[in-house]
């Protein structure tokens, strides 16, 4: 996550979960104080309003190990696989590196 502020629009962030890999696609991201928690809603500064995407918001500190204040990154799904189906092509080959 400390490397949150390098994200550029369309790279791809993908979770795995037991059941398989969520695709999302980055978005954009801003710089907050700790105490903006309205980034946290489904449609992030808007509370309230009914989600149209699926998003997901990452958080981290900015400085690193600092309180001073939070980058959030937000992406918007894309697609899911089984784990069964192995991880996306886009990561694969470094997914394999792993195991190595």
């Amino acid at each position: 996550m400390h490397e949150i502020d390098q994200l550029r629009v369309g790279d791809g962030i993908h979770i795995q979960t037991r059941d398989g890999w969520y695709t999302y696609r980055f978005r954009d991201l801003e710089y907050v104080t700790p105490d903006t928690v309205e980034v946290l809603a489904p449609v992030p500064h808007r509370p309230g309003t009914a989600p149209i995407d699926r998003i997901i918001t990452l958080t981290t500190c900015n400085p690193l190990y600092s309180t001073a204040e939070r980058i959030i990154a937000y992406g918007v799904f894309e697609s899911w696989r089984p784990a069964a189906d192995g991880p996306p092509g886009e990561i694969a080959a470094a997914v394999a590196e792993w195991g190595r």
